[in-house]
């Protein structure tokens, strides 16, 4: 469980830093307006977290950028899949970056992505392990080494 969690915890944040990077580098200051369905949907997600912790006397406050899933992330990679910015010849595109074969063969971008499906799935499980009385098993476990060998070049 401990080794599934440090996967998981680094593969998601390379995903949320590479995702913003990648949305500054072609969108540059409006970036946000570029995923504004997302981030109203984020800051609502705040908002009731908030709401919540000042209702429970906690004071600190969450950012709606703390509040992308990674569903949101998929959405953000899929909606710019092979954009590149016109002055950064050095740019990683989305697809060059997120493409996965998960062992079915990438026969297009659903394919390529199928592996952030299961990577949520994997994530929710290790995260809800207390409630759900199940955690990860071997293979899942394997699967995410696989993920993260992807992005830390292991």
């Amino acid at each position: 469980q401990d080794e599934g969690g440090v996967y998981i915890k680094s593969v998601e944040r390379r995903i949320k830093t590479s995702v913003l990077n990648k949305l500054k580098s072609l969108y540059n200051e409006d970036w946000e307006l570029e995923i504004n369905t997302i981030k109203t949907t984020c800051q609502g997600r705040a908002n009731a977290e908030n709401e919540k912790n000042y209702k429970e006397g906690i004071k600190d406050r969450v950012d709606w950028m703390e509040m992308f899933t990674i569903n949101d992330y998929k959405k953000i990679i899929d909606d710019n899949w092979g954009k590149t910015p016109k002055e950064n010849t050095n740019f990683i595109k989305f697809s060059d970056e997120f493409s996965i074969d998960i062992g079915e063969g990438i026969n297009n971008r659903k394919d390529a992505l199928k592996w952030m499906s299961h990577f949520n799935s994997y994530r929710n499980t290790w995260a809800h392990e207390g409630t759900k009385n199940k955690g990860l098993n071997k293979d899942e476990i394997l699967f995410l080494k696989k993920i993260y060998n992807h992005f830390f070049n292991v």
